[in-house]
Order: structure tokens, then C-alpha cells, then sequence
């Protein structure tokens, strides 16, 4: 019933895709301070991992490179309060008060939301 309870114990995702629209489940990882390793599958992977920051883009369909990467990662893991803050850019409070800048709007007090 709580995925996010396993996830917090689990030292790494790896997300092997061949395509995404919004890999939420990337978002999801890095709010419950895990690693992550992510196909080049679009959906914004670049935006949310920050081109290597917050975890590991690797091509797709290179299953010597996917292997590679999962070895270094465990052996050297993001670290896990980096991750959060990495999680941290898709609050919905944020997102909301950015679309709501977008649209002109200001609501100061939307970060106390969460």
C-alpha cells in the first residue's frame, strides 16, 4: 500500500525504458533519497536528473553500459540528502507557483503549502 516505504529502503532505481512521457517514478526516487540510473528515454529525463546530477543517463539498449553503471553506483551511491533537494524542485507548492508566474499570477505564500 506505501511503495515509497520500499523505495527508501532500496539502494538503487533503474529505470530501462525504451520511451517516457513524465517518469514520475524518477521524481519519486529522488525524494526517497535513492540513486538512480535512467535510459535516454526522453520524457524530460534530462530536466529532472539535471544531464547527470541527480543520476546516471545512459543510452538505451546497451546492456554492457547499464551493467557498468550499476556497478559504480553501488559502489559509489548519489548521496542520499542531494537526492531529496533533487526531489525537492517538483513540490507541487513550486510547480504550482510557477505556472502561476507563467500566467502572470504571484502567490507568495504558495511554499507553505507543503
Amino acid at each position: 500500500t506505501n511503495p515509497y516505504a520500499w523505495m527508501a529502503e532500496s539502494d538503487l532505481l533503474v529505470l530501462t525504458s525504451e520511451y517516457e512521457g513524465l517518469p514520475s517514478v524518477l521524481i519519486e526516487a529522488l525524494h526517497c533519497g535513492i540513486s538512480v540510473i535512467s535510459t535516454n528515454c526522453g520524457g524530460g529525463i534530462h530536466d529532472i536528473l539535471l544531464d547527470n546530477q541527480y543520476g546516471t543517463i545512459i543510452p538505451k539498449g546497451n546492456s554492457s553500459i547499464l551493467a557498468e553503471a550499476i556497478v559504480d553506483i553501488l559502489k559509489k551511491p548519489y548521496e542520499p540528502e542531494k537526492q531529496r533537494d533533487g526531489g525537492r524542485r517538483f513540490l507541487p507548492s513550486l510547480i504550482a507557483e510557477q505556472f502561476l508566474e507563467v500566467l502572470g499570477f504571484s502567490c507568495p505564500n504558495m511554499s507553505k503549502i507543503d
